[in-house]
């Protein structure tokens, strides 16, 4: 066949009669002449939008003796899950709380570097109001977190579930009874601070004593005093004589071990416990006080102990690992001239 034909017949018109069902077309009709007559507000589906929740609703009020140091494990979890990611619009983060602290910058240096930045400025933030941190969030407009705190406070989760949930001062010991403890010279004292539960850890502190001990010996008329040797008193006198140890000792050496990391954040009933959490937070209470100066305070770090473990003041302060290299700078420092120990 030639290109002619080909095209010839491609051109060739056939005609197609297509008969429509009458039946289909008459409802097909009909149920557009039914939707035209349904009333308007029936066709059209009204969707209820419900007002925003407002800062007032979901503002938390809290006795003002709590510290953010009180509130439950749930809500620290739900403030890093909130706060924890970068700033987006109105969705401010953890920069947001710092500056309504007046961190300064080095703090804010360390959150930053952080992995878990949230959870390090809360330990920075630890001897604070917890209403002064709940308005912070409303001062970020942080409705979303506020709200899902609230829903906390209303199951019984706020706070911690514990008796020593911070209602004591740190900076008073009027609230202690008991017979009037003579008056003492602890400026020749080091008063050594720990827990430890494993007894690998008990193996470690009595070889770090050991250390320090001959050391002082030889070098200086300082005398170490064991934290659990002022818990051997009676509980009248034990707080007052914490107090007065604490306040006039040149140095307060803290041993980091995994249990007395535990101890401070999770305090059990044992007075040992206690007394750990209590020093602690003295520690941090003073080191505010001092413009986050160190002057007083050693952290030595235990085997399974890393930098990132720590909380609080120790986070912002050199640290001495033992058994490890700068273990002697740590025992030169404590012979040292105090203005010098600045850190």
């Amino acid at each position: 066949m030639s290109t002619e034909d080909l095209e010839a017949q491609e051109l060739n018109t056939v005609d197609v009669t297509i008969e429509v069902d009458d039946d289909y077309l008459d409802d097909d009709c009909d149920l557009q002449a039914r939707a035209a007559d349904r009333p308007k507000n029936i066709l059209e589906h009204k969707i209820e939008i419900d007002e925003p929740i407002s800062l007032q609703a979901v503002r938390i009020s809290v006795d003002p003796r709590v510290r953010v140091r009180d509130l439950s494990n749930e809500v620290m979890e739900t403030l890093c899950i909130h706060l924890n990611h970068p700033s987006f619009l109105s969705m401010l983060n953890w920069r947001a709380i710092a500056r309504f602290f007046k961190l300064d910058s080095l703090a804010i240096e360390k959150i930053d570097a952080s992995e878990r930045p949230t959870e390090m400025m809360l330990s920075f933030l630890e001897n604070h109001s917890a209403q002064k941190f709940f308005d912070s969030l409303i001062e970020s407009h942080r409705i979303d977190t506020l709200y899902a705190i609230l829903k906390l406070k209303r199951v019984g989760k706020l706070l911690k579930n514990t008796e020593f949930r911070g209602y004591h001062s740190v900076s008073t010991t009027q609230a202690f009874s008991g017979p009037h403890v003579p008056q003492e010279d602890y400026g020749k004292y080091i008063l050594v601070t720990h827990f430890e539960k494993e007894k690998s850890e008990r193996s470690d502190y009595k070889w770090f004593r050991k250390n320090i001990d001959d050391f002082l010996k030889r070098r200086s008329n300082m005398t170490v005093i064991d934290v659990n040797s002022l818990n051997a008193e009676d509980h009248g006198n034990q707080m007052e004589i914490i107090d007065r140890v604490f306040k006039q000792v040149p140095h307060i050496v803290v041993c980091y071990s995994v249990s007395y990391i535990n101890a401070v954040k999770y305090p059990d009933s044992s007075p040992q416990a206690r007394t750990q959490q209590y020093i602690h937070n003295l520690m941090g209470a003073e080191f505010l006080q001092n413009n986050m100066r160190n002057e007083r305070f050693r952290a030595v770090l235990f085997p399974g102990v890393q930098s990132k473990d720590l909380i609080g003041w120790a986070l912002l302060t050199i640290q001495y690992e033992f058994p490890g290299p700068n273990i002697g700078k740590f025992f030169e420092r404590l012979v040292k001239n105090r203005d010098s120990l600045i850190s």
